[in-house]
């Protein structure tokens, strides 16, 4: 049996990069090509331990955890213990992934007298020959391509969601909301951060006179038609806030809030200087967040009053 280093040695090289590649993709890490190529051109040495006596060591276990963190280092440089500890979490999971769907697509490919590696035989295990290694990565890549991100993003964002509990006129109502950090919303009047909600996550909060005027008027017309709402109360508390999109400019209605209320790692924050922006839909179409909550509620802190 003829074995060539160079091909070994290029083919562990191409899936390192690989692998490294939608460890980036997935954590949204920055790199660099050269750093990755480097990288996974130090980690295909690995297979050389497989024909040379004098690497064999690399084998031992001390060093087959070294060398996928000496990897990591010197693809993406330092960083905090934690997340180095999630990058080499993911780095190992998509190797793992991907070497189990080079089998499961073996397994699929599979004819003739080598069917019987899958079932219970003492004979030599089966390799796996350059087509099956190559469709099974492609597959591989694209099924963690199409999903992998994916999942993450969901993963993180769970970290945006605030339970906020918003009181007005004796009332209370709590909402899911998604800290938005792009959310640049102010009100005209005193220039009030703006949380936006929907209409219906507030609808308890309201008075029958303003529910009436606010369903049974047209949201485009909230505006011009302010001065045929009855709820005095509630006008007294009432602000508009301008918003710029791609279509053009328009205004949203808000009211100002007794307060609101939400917890946070450094406790529970109380607000009185902001404005619920009344939007006239849904903000997330699944129903996951009813509210966007103004970066400035948790990092202005002439905003914010802890509360014991």
């Amino acid at each position: 049996m003829i074995i060539y280093i160079d091909v070994i040695l290029a083919l562990n090289m191409v899936l390192n990069g690989v692998v490294l590649h939608f460890t980036a993709h997935v954590l949204g890490l920055r790199y660099s090509l050269f750093k990755i190529a480097l990288a996974a051109a130090i980690g295909s040495l690995y297979a050389l331990g497989l024909f040379i006596e004098a690497l064999a060591v690399l084998y031992c276990f001390p060093w087959r955890i070294i060398l996928p963190l000496v990897v990591l280092t010197i693809a993406f440089g330092k960083m905090p213990w934690k997340k180095f500890i999630l990058t080499a979490v993911v780095y190992h999971s998509i190797s793992f992934f991907l070497g189990g769907t080079v089998l499961a697509y073996s397994y699929l490919t599979l004819s003739g007298p080598g069917r019987e590696f899958w079932g219970y035989t003492s004979g030599s295990v089966q390799s796996v020959n350059y087509q099956q290694l190559l469709g099974g990565g492609i597959c591989g890549c694209i099924i963690l391509q199409t999903f992998a991100r994916r999942i993450v993003e969901r993963v993180q964002k769970q970290d945006l969601y605030y339970n906020l509990k918003i009181i007005y006129d004796n009332q209370r109502a709590t909402v899911r909301a998604l800290l938005d950090t792009g959310n640049g919303l102010h009100s005209i009047a005193g220039h009030k951060p703006v949380v936006l909600a929907d209409f219906q996550a507030i609808e308890s909060l309201l008075g029958q006179e303003c529910l009436h005027f606010l369903q049974n008027m047209a949201p485009g017309s909230w505006v011009e038609q302010l001065d045929r709402c009855p709820d005095a109360k509630w006008l007294s508390r009432v602000e508009v806030i301008p918003c710029r999109h791609v279509g053009g400019n328009s205004c949203f209605i808000g009211f100002r809030p007794d307060k609101i209320e939400l917890l946070t790692k450094d406790g529970l924050l109380s607000v009185t200087e902001v404005v619920i922006g009344i939007y006239p839909g849904h903000l997330d179409r699944n129903l996951e967040y009813v509210a966007i909550l103004h970066p400035a509620v948790l990092h202005n802190t002439d905003l914010l009053a802890k509360e014991v």
